[in-house]
């Protein structure tokens, strides 16, 4: 399209992979400036000379405009907004973007399996380095190092590796169940056999006693026989205790979210590549995954909205001082992808840090934080220009979304921290979303 800067009067090309129309352009000049509306139907890509509409003043990004036609269309956000957003809501404490992350990736091997993104690697790397001793809140893309940590991160704990773990045990604490339930049938049929050859053995010694009245043989038989019958009752008792005491292990492992399932596991893993990735400047590995404690984990459940979703987590009795969440936020779609962020909730005060993939760590208010994630989520996203192309997309349709967290917990002791404790919003069934 073509565009006058209303100032120095310069004419310029703009190459349109998407609207302009109310976005901000700023000329050599220095002058920055609303590109005027216009409507994308109506005067589309092909069309270099636009008929521009009355443009309100303010930022434009996320709203819906019609033309006189009626034609519908909404104004895109560009990444810049979205960091002068969150920066005005607090404190930026240092850029990330994980699209140019991936693409600084060196490992031939490891950047085509984080093409689609890394954010949970990431998420659950920040919150290793912002609970360890020393806390890092900021990433410094230059180093390789880090951005190879994160994508093995993101790797160690994609879907299909994670499921493929969870079947795996599940088959082992099966099979398990299933051997201590043969061996306990083995061993009871063995016991209730000796047990009756014993008695068997007292009845036989009575019957042939010479020196016994009839009465005390009865006697002797009854006895034996409430022995017999205690002895079975005992050992049936303990037999059916022992395979309980399995089938309540595999009950309460099949209880516990994935998270709390796999994080063992995940963690010994990526402790692994932290000191292969220290062996190489002879450095101690300072902040382990394994340092790190699950303090509640909740899978994927129906939430009425990203507020509510994040009402419940602030909220969460467990998200106290010196904690962090891991918070990932999908479309109500069967097989959607979503995006995940972290959320640090600070020693003391109402103070959170939020470390989004795309953007950045930013420290920020309670009201502050929820403001900024139902932005991020409902406005920015669905609407962003550019960036990562997965994650621009509308998360919540109508009025639903599909939400996971996990908080942690460091090796630090926590400091109570006074921030009012929010009230949780509902929740509605969960489901089994992929």
């Amino acid at each position: 399209m073509r565009f006058k800067c209303p100032k120095c009067q310069a004419g310029w090309t703009l190459e349109e992979k998407y609207s302009l129309g109310g976005t901000p352009y700023t000329c050599d000049c220095g002058t920055t400036t609303i590109i005027q509306l216009y409507c994308p139907t109506c005067d589309p890509p092909s069309k270099p000379e636009k008929t521009f509409l009355p443009t309100p003043a303010g930022s434009l990004g996320g709203r819906e405009f019609s033309c006189p036609k009626g034609h519908k269309y909404t104004v895109k956000i560009l990444s810049a907004q979205v960091h002068e957003q969150l920066g005005s809501w607090g404190t930026e404490l240092g850029k990330f973007n994980q699209s140019k992350g991936i693409d600084a990736l060196r490992d031939p091997k490891l950047k085509p399996l984080v093409n689609g993104g890394f954010c949970s690697g990431a998420v659950l790397d920040w919150i290793r380095r912002a609970l360890g001793p020393d806390p890092k809140l900021a990433y410094d893309q230059e180093k390789v190092q880090q951005l190879t940590r994160v994508a093995t991160a993101q790797t160690k704990q994609a879907k299909g590796v994670k499921q493929a773990f969870l079947d795996a045990t599940k088959r082992k604490m099966d099979a398990a169940l299933g051997t201590v339930s043969d061996t306990a049938w083995a061993e009871s049929d063995l016991r209730e056999k000796q047990a009756l050859e014993k008695t068997n053995l007292v009845f036989e010694k009575v019957k042939t006693a010479k020196d016994m009245s009839r009465a005390e043989k009865e006697a002797a038989c009854d006895k034996a026989q409430a022995n017999y019958d205690k002895a079975i009752e005992r050992i049936r008792a303990e037999r059916d205790a022992a395979i309980k005491a399995a089938k309540d292990k595999g009950n309460a492992w099949q209880r516990k979210s994935e998270m709390e399932k796999y994080w063992a596991t995940f963690a010994r893993e990526m402790d692994e590549v932290l000191a292969k990735l220290k062996s190489k400047s002879g450095n101690p590995v300072k902040r382990r995954f394994s340092d790190l404690s699950v303090l509640k984990s909740v899978d994927t459940t129906e939430f009425g909205g990203v507020a509510a979703l994040v009402a419940t987590l602030l909220s969460e009795p467990t998200f106290k001082g010196n904690c962090a969440a891991y918070l990932n936020i999908d479309p109500p779609i069967a097989g959607a992808v979503g995006h995940a962020v972290a959320i640090l909730r600070q020693n003391q005060g109402g103070d959170y840090h939020l470390f989004e993939p795309n953007f950045g760590t930013y420290k920020l208010s309670t009201e502050k934080l929820r403001e900024a994630i139902i932005y991020l989520f409902t406005k920015a996203y669905p609407n962003l220009a550019g960036g990562n192309a997965s994650d621009n997309k509308p998360y919540e349709i109508n009025g639903k979304v599909f939400g996971r967290y996990a908080i942690f917990e460091g090796g630090l002791k926590p400091v109570p921290a006074p921030a009012p404790i929010l009230k949780p919003a509902a929740a509605s069934a969960t489901s089994e979303h992929a």
